[in-house]
């Protein structure tokens, strides 16, 4: 079965399907999972979908400056 392949989303960048990461026009692979391959040029430009990026952020509750229990027990 062929690797999947990515779509343009600018000129000068793809994304890949697998990941998501996005790609340098002269990527042939991805550069992140090597899973997906470079859309031909003859793809039309898609942009991103804001569905296609729910849930790739930070989550709610990583918060790096929020306290973290204290690791000694008091009696």
């Amino acid at each position: 079965m062929p690797d999947p392949t990515g779509r343009w989303i600018t000129e000068s960048s793809w994304q890949c399907p697998v990941c998501g990461n996005v790609n340098s026009y002269d990527r042939e692979r991805c550069a992140n999972c090597d899973a997906s391959v470079r859309p031909s040029n003859e793809e039309p430009i898609r942009p991103v979908d804001p569905l296609d990026v729910v849930g790739r952020g930070k989550r709610r509750g990583d918060d790096d400056d929020a306290e973290k229990p204290s690791s000694s027990a008091t009696g």
